[in-house]
C-alpha cells in the first residue's frame, strides 16, 4: 500500500487459519519440539548434557510466544464488500481521541509491549454515546460492530468502551496502534540466544570432559544474558505518535481530532474480551479539536480523506510509483531518469 513510511512489526492471520489453543500451550509445543530430538540425542551419548538443554527449553519458549505475539494474534478482517471472506483490509476513520495509553510505567513482561495506544471516538460521535449509537453510525460504525470472520470462528466480542477524560463520560472506541519493536527486539534476542544455548549443548557432548562442561556453561549463560539484554532493550525501545507524523508530537491529547489510517483487525489477546482495532497505524494527521461539537466541514473532511486513500491507494498510483521515471529521491532533474520513448 502507498502509505507514507510507518513502523510495523505484526501481521494478521485469516480466522481460517487461526489457532485457538492458549499461547502458553502453544509456546511449549514449539519449545517441546525443538528439545525433545535434543534430549533423546543426550540420553544416549552423555545424560549430564541434558542439564544444558534449560537455557535451549526458555529461549525457544520466548520464540515461540513472541512470534506468536507478532504473527499469530492478530485476526485480518475483510473489507465490508467481503465479510466472509479471506484476507485484511485496511480502513479508514475520523475521530476524536477518548484517552491514551503510553508505553510506559509497565512492570516486565508487559513492559516488552511497547506500542503506543489510544481510543478513537469515531465521527460523528459524541462522549456518552452507548455502543449500541457507535456501532449504527455511518460512515465509520462498522469498524467497531463484531465482523463475521471472528463470529463464525466463535471469538468473544465485547467492544472496547473508554473514558473521556474532561468529563468522565464513556463511549466505544476504535483502539488504535502506533507499533513499538519491544517484542521484536526481544524475538530477535531470544532467537541468538537460542542458537547460542544449542551451541552450548554440542559442546556438552562432543567436547571432552571438563572443556566441554566449561565451554558449555560459559555458552550457556551468555545465552540467559542474552535474552535479559534482549528484555531491557526491547522494554525500552517505545513507540510514538511522532513516529508516524512529527506535527503529533509524542503524546495526544483527548479531545484531538485525527484522521487514522492502517490493518483492521481483531486482537484476540486481551480473553475473555475482545474487540476490533487499526493496528498498526500507518497513516495518522491531526484536523483539529473537538470543543464539545464536531467541526461544520465534517462531511467534506470524510469524503476528501476516503478519495485521498482511495487514490494513493489504488493499483494505478502503486504500478505508477514502481515506474523508473517515478523512483526519484530527491528531484527528478538530479537523480530521476526519463521515461522509455516507444517509437
Amino acid at each position: 500500500m502507498a502509505f507514507p513510511p510507518y513502523k510495523q512489526y505484526t501481521t494478521c492471520i485469516d480466522a481460517v487459519y487461526f489457532n485457538k489453543s492458549s499461547v502458553y500451550v502453544q509456546s511449549t509445543i514449539v519449545a517441546v519440539g525443538i528439545v525433545t530430538p535434543l534430549a533423546a540425542f543426550a540420553a544416549l551419548v552423555d545424560p549430564l548434557c541434558l542439564l544444558a538443554l534449560i537455557p535451549v527449553f526458555a529461549a525457544a519458549w520466548i520464540v515461540g510466544y513472541c512470534y506468536w505475539f507478532l504473527h499469530q494474534r492478530l485476526i485480518c478482517l475483510p473489507p465490508p464488500a467481503n465479510l466472509t471472506g479471506t484476507g485484511g483490509s485496511n480502513q479508514l476513520a475520523i475521530g476524536m481521541v477518548i484517552d491514551t495509553l503510553p508505553p510506559s510505567g509497565n512492570s516486565f513482561p508487559d513492559s516488552l509491549d511497547t506500542d503506543y495506544s489510544f481510543g478513537l471516538l469515531i465521527a460523528p460521535n459524541n462522549p456518552g454515546d452507548p455502543q449500541s449509537v457507535v456501532e449504527a453510525s455511518s460512515p465509520y460504525g462498522f469498524l467497531v460492530t463484531e465482523q463475521p470472520a471472528t463470529h463464525n470462528i466463535g471469538m468473544p466480542y465485547t467492544g472496547h468502551p473508554g473514558t473521556y477524560l474532561p468529563t468522565g463520560q464513556t463511549a466505544e472506541t476504535l483502539h488504535c496502534e502506533f507499533e513499538g519493536a519491544g517484542v521484536y527486539d526481544f524475538l530477535l534476542a531470544a532467537s541468538i540466544s537460542l542458537a547460542v544455548a544449542i551451541a552450548a549443548f554440542m559442546v556438552c557432548l562432543l567436547v571432552p570432559f571438563p572443556v566441554g562442561a566449561i565451554i558449555a556453561l560459559i555458552l550457556a549463560i551468555l545465552s540467559l544474558l542474552g535474552l535479559a539484554t534482549g528484555a531491557i532493550i526491547g522494554s525500552n525501545d517505545n513507540a510514538s505518535p511522532s513516529d508516524e507524523t512529527p506535527a503529533l508530537g509524542s503524546d495526544l491529547h483527548a479531545g484531538d481530532i485525527l484522521v487514522v489510517a492502517g490493518a483492521w483487525v481483531y486482537d484476540s489477546g486481551h480473553q475473555p474480551s475482545g474487540w476490533n482495532e487499526i493496528h498498526p497505524i500507518k497513516f495518522c494527521s491531526p484536523l483539529g479539536h473537538y470543543d464539545g461539537e464536531w467541526p461544520a466541514n465534517l462531511n467534506d473532511l470524510e469524503a476528501f480523506w476516503a478519495t485521498a486513500l482511495g487514490d494513493a491507494t489504488s493499483t494505478t498510483t502503486i504500478e505508477l510509483q514502481k515506474q523508473p521515471q517515478n523512483q526519484w529521491q530527491v528531484h527528478p532533474i538530479l537523480d530521476g531518469c526519463q521515461p522509455v520513448v516507444i517509437v
